[in-house]
């Protein structure tokens, strides 16, 4: 399922907006992979990290392939 922006489960993102609490003092940029959309949500797995954030798609941007 793909949103506006067009995320699908699988692409590599860079997360540009309401950064979660536990990446806060992480080196930037902070990446990760879209592992789910629900509607306008987008879950993704920040790199190096064992649990998934909820964004929206104008807080994450793709990567250049």
């Amino acid at each position: 399922m793909k949103t506006k922006k067009g995320f699908k489960k699988g692409d590599r993102i860079e997360i540009i907006g309401n950064i979660p609490f536990q990446l806060k003092d992480k080196q930037k940029p902070l990446l990760g992979t879209v592992t789910n959309v629900d509607g306008f949500y987008v879950l993704v797995r920040p790199k190096y990290a064992r649990y998934e954030a909820e964004f929206y798609p104008g807080e994450i941007k793709h990567l250049e392939k």
